[in-house]
């Protein structure tokens, strides 16, 4: 984790989360989820360590991710991102099943409290590098607002396949979030 003042006098950096992939390979189609375990009971969401204080909101204001994947290996992919756990333990999709966010997931979560869905990063075109890729992510607007819940300075996150691709075992995939807080 990088930081420095921005010209608001806020604090700028960026913060990072890591999804190793399972040992089960295969095909994503366009949907399905791209998760850290086969099953579904061990899924668990990415955290983003992005507030500074508990509770306390901020600004994503963009994103890149890297994987040790070749670009062969890796599609297009979607970040959704959420104030608070989106589901219960054990209630995520598995690895390269449909994802599925529900209405509770996505207006309440799974305490509750807040509005849960912040929004969402594409990551569209991987750049090919020696023995990884890198993808500048996209976003549909200039900086998109988060609160973490009460009690938390985390935001959470799941990965969603956007276009067909296979990618190789325990593959790691590191999404980045350039981060403006007080």
């Amino acid at each position: 984790m990088s930081s420095e003042p921005d010209n608001s006098g806020r604090m700028s950096l960026a913060v990072a989360s890591t999804l190793t992939l399972p040992n089960s390979g295969g095909a994503y189609a366009v949907g399905d989820a791209v998760a850290n375990s086969a099953s579904a009971a061990s899924v668990t969401p990415l955290e983003f360590l992005a507030a500074g204080v508990d509770g306390h909101p901020g600004y994503i204001t963009g994103a890149s991710c890297f994987t040790d994947q070749a670009t062969s290996g890796i599609g297009a992919l979607r970040l959704w991102l959420f104030n608070q756990a989106p589901f219960a333990s054990g209630g995520y999709q598995a690895d390269n099943a449909a994802l599925a966010l529900t209405y509770a997931a996505i207006s309440a979560g799974a305490a509750g409290e807040l509005p849960n869905l912040i929004g969402f990063i594409d990551f569209p075109t991987w750049i090919g590098l020696s023995t990884a890729a890198f993808a500048s992510g996209e976003m549909d607007q200039a900086a998109i607002p988060f609160q973490p819940a009460a009690g938390t300075r985390k935001i959470f996150g799941l990965f969603e396949a956007r276009a067909v691709f296979t990618a190789g075992n325990a593959k790691l995939i590191v999404p980045n979030l350039h981060i403006s807080r007080d």
